[in-house]
């Protein structure tokens, strides 16, 4: 599966140290990595479709201070889309309020009817970017009120939910949100900074507590700012679906 990496601070911290460890993984997801910080003139979005602990340009990289209070970083394991630059994450776009929006997720939507009008948007091949662009309807159609965008997302993310993994992280440049419906632990947050950590899985520094299942939780600074009622639709895996996944890897 793929891993998913959140940060969410109060002020500027040096991430070097966290995007080594959690990058070190690739050898495990191998087939592409990426990372975007959130800056005042929007996303800065790097990555390549390539093992992240064999990428000499992310060795470079981590090798001079990266400074960050929002941050997003995924490493991809294939499973829907071909090895290619446009379908690594994370997956950038703009809402109609001009809020600039990043995504990352570790899932896949079996059951993709209401993802089927925005399919045409994307640059790339997988799901997630699809995702995005379903996500940002949704917040077009709600009042520009932060409870209302708050509400609309969680529904159209509830609504997306069953028979669907969504192990999801978003960014709008102001605030972090986070949602998991799968039955596996695969979603942790740790305290750092005075601010939050998400990750796949737990890294080497602090404690790490499991996020709780089929909420949507939002994060300023690293500070809990809204939580959705629990919509209940876990996912959990069937071995049927996962094989027929796996065959279409297999053609890519």
């Amino acid at each position: 599966m793929c891993e998913l990496l959140a940060i969410s601070l109060p002020a500027p911290a040096k991430v070097n140290q966290v995007l080594s460890e959690f990058f070190s993984h690739g050898t495990e997801q191998p087939h592409g990595w990426g990372f975007a910080l959130q800056t005042p003139l929007g996303p800065n979005l790097e990555k390549e479709p390539q093992d992240a602990s064999k990428s000499t340009y992310l060795q470079s990289r981590l090798s001079s201070p990266i400074l960050a209070t929002q941050l997003l970083a995924h490493i991809r394991y294939a499973t829907k889309g071909s090895i290619a630059y446009a379908n690594c994450h994370p997956f950038l776009a703009a809402d109609q309020q001009g809020g600039h929006w990043m995504l990352v997720h570790n899932g896949t939507v079996f059951d993709p009817e209401k993802l089927s009008p925005f399919l045409e948007k994307r640059q790339g091949e997988t799901d997630s970017e699809g995702v995005l662009f379903y996500i940002l309807d949704a917040l077009s159609r709600s009042s520009s009120t932060q409870e209302a965008r708050f509400t609309a997302l969680a529904e159209a993310i509830a609504a997306l939910s069953p028979r669907n993994k969504l192990n999801l992280i978003l960014n709008d440049g102001t605030f972090t949100y986070v949602h998991t419906n799968f039955l596996k632990q695969s979603l942790f947050s740790s305290r750092w900074h005075d601010g939050l950590i998400f990750s796949t899985r737990p890294l080497a520094h602090g404690t790490w507590e499991q996020v709780p299942l089929t909420q949507l939780l939002v994060f300023h600074q690293g500070k809990p700012v809204f939580a959705s009622k629990p919509h209940g639709a876990v996912y959990e895996e069937d071995p049927e679906e996962l094989r027929v996944l796996y065959q279409e890897y297999a053609m890519l």
